[in-house]
């Protein structure tokens, strides 16, 4: 998010739950453990691994589309465009990355 010109960094937090019952849990073998947890969470090694997309201010929409693809719609509003991908837009004005919500 940017706020007068500044790049402002945001932190999350989420809960994970696994449909573990109480008495089940201590009677479980690790391999049973491992097939349930591993599809969710990443190991350090397979995260650090993970090239993440990335786009910031200044890019191109050809620079963006190469990045994250072709959008599921564009709002052209004249100077300003939006581009909509399925959990970000992206908001270019004078052709470059203005914004991204």
């Amino acid at each position: 998010m940017v706020v007068d010109g500044n790049t402002v960094q945001s932190r999350y937090r989420s809960e994970v739950f696994f449909p573990f019952g109480r008495d089940e849990l201590p009677h479980l073998q690790l391999a049973d453990l491992k097939k349930t947890i591993d599809p969710v969470l990443a190991s350090s090694d397979v995260a650090n691994a993970v090239q993440t997309k990335t786009i910031h201010l200044g890019m191109s929409a050809d620079e963006v589309k190469k990045t994250l693809g072709d959008p599921e719609k564009i709002v052209d509003l004249g100077e300003k465009k939006i581009y909509v991908y399925k959990d970000m837009k992206v908001v270019f004005k004078d052709s470059q990355v203005a914004d991204v919500q």
